[in-house]
Parts: C-alpha cells; structure tokens; sequence
C-alpha cells in the first residue's frame, strides 16, 4: 500500500510543472524516487543503495554513491555530483573530510553533509596508508 502511494506520488510530481521560483523539484523528486526504492529493497530484502539509504537516515558512500544518488544531498547539484565521482576516479575518499578536494566543497557543505555520508573502505586507502 505504501510503495503504490509513493509510486502515484512521484507519477503525479513528474507531470507538475515547477513554477519558476521553485529551486528544488528536482531533488524533491529525486527524494520521492528514493524513498519508493527503499521500500521495494526492504520488501525484497536486498541492501539499500543509493539515495533509498538517505530515505532511512542512512548514510551514502562517496566511493559507491552515482550521481543521482549523490545530487540527493544538501548543498550538492549536478556539477558538484559529477565533480565527487571524477575525484574518486583519480583516488579514493579515505575519509569523509577528503571531500574538500572537490572544487566548491569546503568546511560549509562538510557540515551540511555530516551524518549523511561516509568513505567506505576502498583498496586504494589501504595502499595510500601503507
């Protein structure tokens, strides 16, 4: 009952033209598909992934997370999505606090993120460590 009023939630969301003040439609929708996802994964029992984990309080993995997933947090659009993944491409996020590296990520945007992302362990921190 739950996952059909979610699904006619984000179907009648899509056909709603954002006005023109509106800054947000997308991530709300975005936020509506995940929360939809989230509860076909508990349902079937497979692990959340993605923006669905956010949907739970659960944090998102800046090594894992695709773009989508990642425009799904405060403070990060399309560019700042899309920079993440290019930077985790050239090295891992060991830490949480590597995030700074991406171009208009600072103390800021850390702060809004706290809790809402992790740096999962990744083979290349281990050799970085070492």
């Amino acid at each position: 009952m739950l996952a059909a009023g979610l699904a006619l939630a984000v179907a009648a969301a899509q056909r709603i033209a954002p006005a023109a003040s509106d800054p947000c439609p997308a991530p709300v929708l975005v936020a509506m598909r995940a929360a939809l996802a989230a509860v076909s994964c508990a349902r079937s029992g497979a692990p959340l992934e993605g923006a669905a984990r956010l949907a739970f309080g659960l944090p998102l993995d800046v090594n894992r997370a695709g773009v989508r997933a990642l425009e799904a947090l405060p403070g990060i659009g399309a560019g700042r999505a899309a920079a993440i993944v290019a930077a985790r491409s050239a090295a891992p996020f060991c830490d949480v606090r590597e995030l700074e590296r991406v171009p208009g990520i600072g103390r800021t945007t850390l702060a809004r993120l706290a809790g809402r992302v992790m740096a999962g362990p990744d083979p290349g921190c281990a050799v970085a460590k070492s």
